[in-house]
């Protein structure tokens, strides 16, 4: 069984922010501990003008040079100002906006039958304690510089959601939450 936490994770975000959806490009990605030290680099290359664009990574896995090639695709933007890009899990066939490492391989959550997010594997008392401390940071997300609480007039969906989350939090009781 897999637990999804802290996993190394590509998405189609991060390749966007990076530049290797804009146009064709090469380079390396690397993850990070908290506190220093190279947790893994691979070598990636992104041809998004192909006929069936892709990005091909190149990384080692228990000592054996791993390449592997993973589909990508593009729906126009419900906004209408560019592209949604997805991956195809080699997997599952899937589309994904995030990848996951697991088992040497970057494929779709489902792509790993019994796999759970650490939030499954917790017990009700620890499920609302990990919810009130998601509360303070969701909090901190609303006072981020490009944060849009506001689109058209209307609450966005993840303004939404942080309120909704923060309601939520203003009803616990802290004493049931510490016994």
């Amino acid at each position: 069984m897999t637990i999804f936490n802290n996993q190394i994770t590509i998405s189609t975000g991060d390749l966007k922010k990076w530049g290797y959806l804009a146009e064709t490009k090469a380079g390396y990605i690397s993850w990070y501990k908290e506190v220093g030290g190279v947790i893994a680099e691979i070598k990636i290359y992104v041809d998004i003008n192909a006929d069936m664009p892709f990005m091909h990574l190149s990384y080692m896995h228990q000592g054996t040079t791993v390449e592997h090639t993973i589909d990508l695709v593009a729906d126009p933007s419900n906004l209408g100002n560019g592209k949604v890009w997805y991956f195809i899990c080699p997997i599952s066939g899937e589309r994904a906006r995030k990848l996951y490492y697991i088992e040497g391989r970057f494929v779709h959550r489902n792509a790993c039958k019994g796999s759970l997010y650490l939030s499954q594997t917790l017990s009700h008392k620890g499920l609302k304690l990990h919810k009130l401390f998601e509360v303070a940071f969701a909090e901190e997300k609303i006072n981020e510089k490009h944060f849009t609480p506001y689109y058209k007039g209307l609450p966005t969906a993840r303004y939404k959601s942080i309120m909704k989350k923060v309601r939520k939090a203003e009803g616990l009781d802290m004493n049931e939450l510490l016994l």
